[in-house]
């Protein structure tokens, strides 16, 4: 199957949460066409300065959550199999444009969204002064940003930039619990792509019907390449100073983990995991348990209904990192989850 030949395909990521590395393999992977010539068009001169206009191939305007879809070029690439890559918010132009383009299923890669800020801050220190024009369709920056000490730099970006991010995080998981949600969404992580890339490339696919060429271009993100600089977990709590875990933590409060409940419990299969372990078929409720816990393996009720199946009074143990809750929503712990799987299976049998 060439890439002519297979379905369009829309990805979502939160900046700086490996988006040049999806999209560049996801190309690879299927042949699908990516980004049009825009640098051949004539206002492509500007674009970087932060005028978009003048460049008709463009099937967005603005960037993160100013960007907006543009309805007549999404729906011109749609047809023909092509691969669309955005930061934007599920706002209700963006989803009816996808909609209207034939474009029902969107992947979205979501970041703790501290560890994000750190990586955005180093990201536009090392893009310089020069792209702060294209950087202001975000939010607005002072002129002399790159000559403050990198300490005063994260302390601007913690107060701009994460509040942003963390409202991104928190739209896409509301979105999906949303029972009028016309979209259908997959939900992965930046963990996935760090500890299984080809696991993760795999669901990728695997969700919006594409077949991959080959599997060779699937390798490990290396730091340095394709805009990746290291992703690790935590790094924010190294590069915040104390007022800057102050302002985050009072923002973030608990606002991610409601939101997160509340996405796991519009789950498909939670209901079915219901509705079979009151039909009495435990062994049927196990497996949609499961498939709950593959997307959100922090879920508690899913937890508790395989922890029940498998007699284990102490739970799962899948708690990654008890210290933090918001940082243990972006973890997804696989090994765990497969042994669980084995062990359901087993049981069942």
């Amino acid at each position: 199957m060439s890439g002519a030949q297979q379905p369009s395909l829309f990805f979502v990521t939160l900046p700086k949460s490996g988006t040049t590395y999806t999209w560049q393999t996801l190309a690879e992977l299927t042949g699908l066409e990516t980004t049009p010539k825009t640098d051949e068009s004539p206002g492509w001169t500007s674009y970087w300065s932060g005028r978009e206009f003048g460049i008709d191939t463009l099937y967005s305007a603005g960037d993160f959550t100013s960007q907006m879809l543009r309805p007549q070029a999404l729906s011109r690439f749609a047809p023909d199999g092509f691969l669309f890559g955005a930061h934007m918010l599920p706002s209700f132009h963006n989803v009816t444009a996808l909609k209207d383009a034939g474009l029902a299923k969107v992947t979205v890669l979501l970041r703790d969204p501290r560890d994000a800020t750190v990586s955005w801050v180093h990201h536009l220190r090392k893009m310089g002064a020069e792209t702060r024009g294209y950087h202001s369709k975000i939010y607005g920056l002072p002129v002399d940003l790159w000559d403050w000490p990198h300490d005063r730099q994260m302390a601007f970006h913690v107060r701009t930039f994460l509040p942003l991010a963390v409202n991104w995080v928190e739209a896409w998981l509301e979105y999906y619990a949303d029972p009028a949600r016309e979209l259908d969404i997959q939900l992965l992580l930046f963990d996935d792509l760090k500890t299984a890339p080809r696991r993760y490339f795999e669901r990728i696919l695997a969700f919006h019907g594409n077949t991959a060429q080959s599997w060779d271009p699937v390798k490990p993100p290396e730091p340095g390449k394709r805009h990746f600089r290291g992703g690790r977990h935590g790094d924010w709590a190294a590069e915040f100073q104390w007022d800057d875990r102050a302002f985050s933590d009072l923002l973030l409060a608990d606002r991610l983990q409601r939101a997160y409940r509340r996405a796991a419990a519009a789950h498909p299969d939670m209901a079915t995991a219901r509705s079979l372990l009151d039909a009495g078929d435990p062994k049927g409720a196990a497996r949609h348990w499961l498939g709950v816990l593959r997307d959100f393996p922090h879920a508690r009720a899913a937890q508790d209904g395989v922890a029940d199946f498998l007699q284990l009074p102490d739970g799962l143990g899948l708690e990654v990192d008890a210290i933090d809750p918001v940082a243990q929503l972006f973890q997804r712990p696989s090994s765990a989850l497969d042994v669980l799987e084995r062990q359901v299976t087993d049981k069942a049998a």
